[in-house]
């Protein structure tokens, strides 16, 4: 999508957000599958010169996605996963992509298993995963640190708001109704 606002007069602005995801699911043999997800969004002003003096955040991420299918029984399906993906986000004119103070990495995986069975004459399945991401931000700084007794002898590290994130979800679907729960 994309937005203009053109005034008679004083400053025009223009935004753009774009979200696309593209996947593939091949078959090696009865019972393996691979599945593959790549996605890109992007989020902020378009149609704008890096050095104009107005300037509204942009945020660009890439994600990669991809999963091991195994129907281990006809009722019993293992999942197992591996993400990657990485964000770049401008905060300020002077940013520069690739070294803004959020952008971020994600490395991680998963595991989902997939109890099919009947519920009323129907198709149900149960799903239960886990997900664990670790995310970097490798240049985020604390400024109030930076201007609280920080000499100039001393080199500012980034990732301070690295973090460690571990999902715990169940769903179960049926007659094209699910119900999910996610911790």
């Amino acid at each position: 999508s994309q937005g203009a606002y053109l005034p008679s007069s004083g400053d025009f602005f223009t935004g753009a957000h774009m979200n696309m995801n593209v996947g593939a699911l091949a078959k090696i043999t009865e019972k393996h599958s691979i599945f593959a997800l790549y996605g890109l969004n992007f989020a902020g002003q378009a149609f704008r010169f890096q050095d104009t003096s107005e300037f509204d955040s942009k945020d660009l991420s890439h994600s990669f996605n991809f999963e091991y299918r195994w129907q281990v029984l006809d009722f019993l399906r293992l999942r197992p996963s591996a993400a990657y993906g990485f964000n770049l986000t401008r905060t300020a004119a002077n940013e520069i992509w690739g070294e803004g103070l959020y952008d971020s990495k994600s490395v991680g995986g998963g595991l989902a298993v997939d109890y099919n069975f009947g519920l009323f004459g129907k198709d149900a399945t149960l799903t239960a995963n886990w997900i664990y991401r670790q995310i970097k931000f490798p240049n985020y700084t604390d400024i109030i640190r930076e201007f609280q007794g920080t000499d100039a002898q001393t080199e500012l590290a980034g990732g301070l708001k690295d973090q460690k994130l571990s999902e715990y979800g169940a769903m179960l679907s049926w007659n094209r109704i699910f119900a999910r729960f996610r911790t």
